[in-house]
């Protein structure tokens, strides 16, 4: 019952505020980046209408697919906290099943209209052209950087290899994060994965923290906001070692995902030790925390 009365609390009113206009809704550019392009669901739509003239179940069942999963994600306009477990953006990126699903329904439909003699024919050439374009499309899609989703560099590999060899395993590393309210924290650099590359800790931990403990949440977020102090220059380095934090990690600065750590800034504290700088990536040590930390 502790994350249910933490949702329905009155202190999220705030935050609640903000999800319903920066998490939950969407644009119709956002459907055609992150779902699925124009074209093809101009070609869903048509083929699924030409198999359903034709009493296509499949495609009947695709079509209730759809707005089954566009029901899911429009669900936070109730208004009701528990049934806030996802969002569009999930949506979106299922919809190519039910959308591949009318394509090939409409395909058969089609074929089913040609006389007897070029049904074999039309079927196999649209087997060609599908296998063709999939290997396209497959391919080009495999090779598309989205650039706002784009985290890990290089230069935080080498980092992510030195960490491994210099630090000891008990380190806890303060990253960049993006604090959206105490259910809704995101790494916003290369830091964020951390504990992938080296197995070191981070203030900032996966997604599903909420589903913890309640006192490892309560130390995640007491964490969290300490280095979101640190970044609006409201904090210390002296806060973040109260907490058990031995080092900082500061990757490339994100183009989207809120403010940074500033290292300019950072290097002229005197509790902070440069340790590390190359390629976009600079980490500090905080002065006294690893014999704190044991």
């Amino acid at each position: 019952m502790a994350h249910t009365d933490r949702l329905l609390s009155p202190e999220r009113r705030e935050s609640y505020d903000y999800l319903m206009t920066a998490y939950y809704a969407y644009s119709w550019s956002w459907v055609l980046e992150v779902g699925a392009r124009l074209w093809l669901l101009l070609l869903a739509a048509g083929s699924g209408l030409l198999a359903v003239l034709n009493r296509s179940r499949v495609a009947l069942l695709a079509f209730g697919w759809i707005a089954a999963l566009w029901l899911l994600g429009s669900a936070y306009v109730l208004g009701i906290p528990l049934l806030q477990f996802t969002n569009m953006t999930a949506v979106l990126l299922a919809l190519y099943l039910p959308l591949g699903l009318l394509v090939g329904a409409g395909a058969e439909a089609a074929v089913r209209r040609l006389r007897p003699r070029w049904r074999a024919w039309a079927a196999g050439a649209l087997l060609a052209v599908g296998l063709a374009a999939g290997l396209w499309a497959g391919r080009a899609r495999a090779e598309e950087v989205l650039p706002q989703y784009f985290f890990v560099t290089a230069g935080d590999v080498a980092a992510m290899n030195w960490i491994a060899a210099n630090t000891p395993p008990e380190a806890r590393f303060a990253v960049n994060t993006w604090l959206v309210n105490d259910e809704h924290l995101y790494g916003n650099d290369g830091g964020y994965w951390i504990p992938y590359f080296t197995g070191r800790r981070t203030t900032a931990e996966n997604m599903l923290y909420v589903l913890a403990d309640p006192s490892f949440w309560r130390e995640t977020i007491e964490r969290t906001r300490a280095v979101v102090a640190l970044q609006s220059g409201q904090g210390s380095p002296a806060e973040l070692r109260r907490l058990g934090i031995t080092h900082l990690y500061v990757g490339r600065p994100h183009q989207v995902w809120g403010r940074t750590l500033d290292v300019d800034r950072l290097r002229r504290d005197p509790e902070l030790q440069l340790l590390y700088q190359a390629e976009g990536v600079t980490i500090f040590a905080l002065n006294g925390a690893a014999a704190a930390a044991r």
